[in-house]
């Protein structure tokens, strides 16, 4: 599985696209359909395996919002995990001088699976965000 703490910021923004924000794509350079037969309105239709084989530089990842830099764009996908079941949180890390994120399940949250806890460390709160909304849809 991919560790979310050893990608890049684009390469953590195309993982939150497809595994948390659920971008909806066919890629045009695979055909792969895994995630979905249907386009994004603004015509992304590169696969999360395709665009990670290519350089930062040459991916056409334009569209997908910055989730891993920009606080604006870490906060929907706060929104979508809030939707979805889960409290957030957000304080000093460990150190003092890094970010802590806490996904926590709700109670009311569907399907429950026991009122799991997942948290994220890093030096910047957006990126904290992504790290641990991505733990908290299972990828570690």
């Amino acid at each position: 599985m991919t560790n979310p703490e050893e990608l890049t910021d684009r390469e953590l923004d195309a993982l939150v696209a497809v595994k948390v924000t659920k971008v909806n794509m066919l890629c045009s350079s695979c055909g792969h359909d895994g995630y979905s037969r249907e386009r994004r309105p603004d015509g992304y239709t590169k696969c999360l395996a395709c665009e990670l084989k290519l350089k930062s530089s040459e991916w056409g990842s334009k569209h997908i919002p910055n989730y891993s830099t920009s606080i604006e764009a870490a906060w929907e996908v706060v929104e979508k995990m809030r939707k979805d079941g889960w409290n957030f949180s957000i304080g000093n890390g460990y150190k003092g001088n890094n970010w802590r994120v806490h996904f926590t399940e709700r109670l009311d949250r569907e399907p429950f699976r026991g009122g799991l806890f997942h948290e994220a460390n890093a030096d910047k709160a957006p990126r904290t965000i992504c790290e641990a909304a991505l733990k908290a849809v299972g990828v570690e």
